[in-house]
């Protein structure tokens, strides 16, 4: 099913965010810099899918060390990036641009959304500076691969998208097995951790969210069809 306005979760009541979205036990382990900008940036550009080895972390399928390690933070989309969306978000932001090498660059707008990935640096040589990756070819609009995850529970809870984890490995994989690519080999070890010592915590994590997921979509086939849809409302799963 392609996420429209009508199904997507983040515009549900709040019942139904807290009934059908996950809840990240692994939020509080996350730097607090990296929690405040990808709220903030999910709000303001509601199009970004958090993907990459933090959204592992969020899901609980593995705990990323923020003592050894400094994560980028990686976005795919859930519909293709727009010049005024680059445009806002350089601007709200402050965010420079950086090429392959990591180097400050003035690429214009058209330039970037030409390319696959497009790089940025949110607070440079400060101790609150993020590496930020938009892949603007990875448009993941399916809601089977969508994971609603709250990320701030309130009154009317924080939900953000999260990429299904097994498009990212994917791509790690290919990293991993690319020639001559200089981040071969931490993509090859990030797999095998998360093959041979989290493969068990995945797929308990991915079975669970499954059935969130395929609760959610029953709900939405029930309202639409006119059926009662209380939080008493009986599901076959």
């Amino acid at each position: 099913m392609k996420l429209t306005k009508e199904n997507d979760i983040r515009e549900q009541k709040v019942d139904i965010k807290n009934k059908y979205c996950y809840f990240s036990t692994s939020i509080s382990n996350i730097p607090q810099k990296y929690l405040d900008f990808i709220n903030s940036v999910t709000a303001i550009c509601p199009k970004l899918v958090l993907t990459g080895q933090l959204s592992f972390h969020l899901l609980g399928i593995e705990n990323y060390d923020f003592h050894t390690r400094k994560p980028d933070l990686d976005f795919a989309l859930t519909e293709p990036l727009t010049l005024e969306d680059l445009d806002f978000l350089k601007g709200f932001f402050d965010l420079k641009i950086l090429d392959r090498n990591g180097y400050i660059t003035d690429d214009s707008n058209v330039t970037l959304l030409k390319g696959k990935l497009i790089s940025f640096i949110y607070k440079q040589a400060t101790p609150d500076e993020i590496i930020i990756d938009i892949f603007t070819e990875q448009v993941t609009d399916n809601l089977v691969n969508l994971i609603p995850v709250i990320t701030v529970s309130s009154e009317d809870p924080h939900v953000i998208y999260v990429q299904h984890p097994k498009i990212a490995i994917s791509h790690k994989a290919l990293y991993a097995f690319t020639e001559n690519y200089h981040k071969k080999n931490k993509h090859k070890d990030d797999l095998i951790d998360l093959l041979c010592k989290s493969y068990g915590v995945f797929t308990k994590k991915m079975d669970f969210m499954s059935s969130l997921k395929s609760n959610y979509l029953y709900f939405l086939e029930a309202k639409n069809e006119g059926k009662p849809v209380g939080l008493d409302f009986k599901l076959p799963f």
